[in-house]
């Protein structure tokens, strides 16, 4: 029983239980920042708010008390 954890792979390199080789892990890293990237330029081009803003916060309001051009 041994043998077989201490014995090598058939294909080359190293036994170590990982069944997902580097190219893997950098093809999934590219792939994480692509989307990243498209991201931040949907954001970039169309201007959009992150979402990081105090939602309870109160906007400012107008003032709406301006004098009526009707009534003059």
């Amino acid at each position: 029983m041994s043998q077989n954890q201490n014995a090598g792979s058939p294909f080359g390199g190293s036994n170590d239980g990982n069944i997902w080789p580097w190219k893997f892990s950098i093809f999934g890293l590219v792939l994480i920042l692509v989307l990243l990237g498209a991201i931040a330029y949907r954001h970039y081009t169309l201007k959009a708010p992150l979402g990081f803003e105090d939602p309870l916060e109160q906007l400012e309001q107008k003032d709406t008390t301006t004098t009526d051009s009707l009534s003059r």
